[in-house]
């Protein structure tokens, strides 16, 4: 990121950083964004990671929680919270599709999967 800031000079002071962190102050330093519920790299139908939003111990939230709490992530940290949720190399559309529609069709496991998100930021 860079902003450039105009001096009385009329000179410009160019102000670079090269961290990427959360509001709530974590750093998200070549992680980018993970999703709440992640279906990829998982074997469990929609029904089984429901379950686990409602347990309140999805993978996925459970990985960002211990994440957040790192005051100086490391590359091996970073390594195996990827593995949490890797990238998928196959298209499992119909589960993906169903876990969608049972999460925006249920008020209290939507509203659920939100305080998972929100409570991993909250235990930093």
């Amino acid at each position: 990121m860079q902003s450039v800031f105009r001096l009385p000079n009329d000179g410009e002071l160019v102000l670079t950083w090269s961290r990427f962190h959360a509001p709530s102050g974590y750093t998200l330093q070549n992680l980018g964004v993970l999703p709440t519920v992640c279906t990829a790299g998982s074997k469990y139908d929609a029904a089984v990671l429901v379950d686990e939003v409602r347990s309140g111990r999805h993978r996925t939230a459970v990985a960002l929680q211990q994440w957040r709490r790192q005051s100086k992530p490391t590359h091996n940290r970073l390594t195996r919270l990827r593995e949490v949720c890797p990238k998928s190399a196959s298209n499992d559309d119909e589960r993906e599709l169903k876990l969608a529609r049972q999460l925006l069709g249920d008020e209290a496991l939507y509203n659920l999967s939100l305080q998972l998100s929100h409570a991993s930021v909250a235990t930093r």
